[in-house]
């Protein structure tokens, strides 16, 4: 494909051994061309716990290296995730989870992490806490001091098997201390 001008980048697809790559200035972009929602990957999220549920259809195999991403948005406030679970829908194959925190950071820490880590994380935290009849995974999100909000986010660990042409059910309960969007993403990191 040629290439197009917009904001001063250069965007091309290369291919290279007949895999096209997305490259913008000459450099190779990761591509995050994996995950279909009929709402654009964002939800709403209430203050009231809630069973937040949808269906996509892969679009390509992952592998076994697919990963579901959470981003809360750029506000100050707390998140919670509790009972995370993706099925296949056709046979009810469970691709992970359900997932419970009920073993506190432990069931976080074997199939979880967050991005950015270290001095780059200015904003976020997350911890297990009690919430709605059992235990949650709850992010705390704090201003940043420079207003420079880093994507902080959390995502499954890149293991996801999902077959392309097949379709998924997504299902977790989902809350925040007030109510805000949160896009979401499952797609093949690299």
């Amino acid at each position: 494909l040629g290439a197009q001008e917009a904001s001063g980048l250069e965007a091309r697809v290369r291919t290279t051994n007949g895999v096209p790559r997305i490259e913008i200035d000459g450099k190779p972009t990761r591509s995050r061309i994996f995950f279909g929602n009929p709402r654009g990957g964002r939800i709403d999220v209430g203050k009231v716990p809630e069973v937040i549920s949808f269906e996509f259809e892969a679009i390509q195999d992952s592998g076994g290296e697919a990963t579901f991403h959470f981003r809360f948005g750029q506000e100050p406030g707390r998140c919670w995730i509790d009972d995370f679970h993706i099925e296949e829908v056709a046979t009810k194959r469970a691709v992970i989870g359900p997932l419970t925190f009920e073993n506190g950071l432990t069931d976080f820490e074997e199939n979880w992490r967050f991005w950015p880590t270290g001095e780059d994380n200015t904003v976020g935290k997350v911890t297990v806490a009690a919430a709605a009849g059992g235990k949650a995974l709850q992010v705390q999100l704090t201003k940043p001091k420079k207003d420079k909000w880093p994507d902080y986010h959390i995502f499954t660990l890149p293991t996801l098997k999902l077959t392309g042409g097949k379709r998924y059910r997504v299902s977790f309960r989902g809350w925040a201390d007030k109510e805000r969007k949160w896009s979401l993403g499952c797609y093949v990191p690299g």
